[in-house]
């Protein structure tokens, strides 16, 4: 048996694997059903390991203030979704700078997801556009602020305000 198979037998044994029939692309972009390996969802330890590898912050309020105050003049820095560890925000990041440099926007974020290992949902706006979408309780701008967030940067005195209809 080879050492490929010898670390699969071992880790199917203690259930961190599972065995299961798998749909991938073949040859001309056809779907083919393949014989492989799957992370089994129901195994015990599934929590710790998941603790062990991403309860981390990814990176400090100090770090992402840095990054970003080459774009412009930054007035605004939210964080959710994927830096909160939430599935279900709107954005992973919220920016609002004036005098917006977009080409080094875009270099800061390529550098950032290819060090998080994934894609970033974010949305930049201007100040004056941010401010004006506060005040109409933008449904986007209220989707980020009243659920589950973290401001790291807030040159705008924006305060939590309370949904009202």
């Amino acid at each position: 048996m080879s050492v490929l198979g010898k670390e699969l037998s071992m880790l199917t044994s203690i259930g961190f694997l599972k065995q299961a029939n798998l749909a991938v692309e073949g040859v001309k972009g056809k779907k083919v059903k393949i014989r492989g390996w799957k992370l089994n969802s129901e195994w015990k330890l599934n929590s710790a390991l998941s603790e062990l590898l991403f309860d981390t912050d990814l990176f400090s309020g100090d770090e992402l203030i840095r990054r970003f105050q080459v774009i412009g003049k930054l007035k605004l820095i939210v964080t959710a979704g994927v830096f909160l560890r939430e599935s279900g925000s709107r954005v992973d990041l919220l920016l609002v700078a004036d005098n917006l440099k977009k080409n080094v926007l875009d270099r800061v974020l390529k550098q950032l997801e290819s060090e998080i290992g994934r894609e970033l949902n974010y949305s930049v706006f201007s100040s004056a556009d941010f401010q004006y979408r506060v005040s109409m309780y933008d449904k986007f701008v209220r989707d980020v602020l009243d659920y589950p967030h973290n401001t790291i940067l807030d040159k705008l005195g924006l305060e939590p305000r309370p949904y009202s209809v």
